[in-house]
């Protein structure tokens, strides 16, 4: 299990900008498990934010790289005025 999970940390790692937040679905379409994401919030690599959205501890995070992770890991076209109303942004927003 620890080379497996090395492995699979190091490749989100490399392939997640450190201002970018993670959606849980996409990581489960990714072959992330539930047990392992919590694993690595457990571990302290990753905060959750809400349910099923995480990002690097220690990340500073605005609303713009917001709206770039969702339309990136979510498959959508989600601009500031479109998205004012969603979960994330309102994270943002208050």
């Amino acid at each position: 299990m620890s080379i497996l999970y090395g492995k699979k940390i190091n490749q989100l790692l490399a392939n997640t900008a450190p201002t970018r937040l993670l959606f849980a679905d996409r990581l489960n379409k990714e072959g992330y498990s539930g047990q392992l994401e919590k694993k690595y919030r457990d571990s302290g690599l990753l905060t959750a934010m809400c349910k099923g959205v995480m990002c690097r501890t220690g990340s500073r995070l605005n609303a713009y790289d917001a709206i770039a992770s969702y339309n990136k890991q979510m498959g959508v076209r989600c601009r500031r005025n479109y998205c004012k109303n969603s979960r994330i942004i309102r994270l943002f927003l208050q």
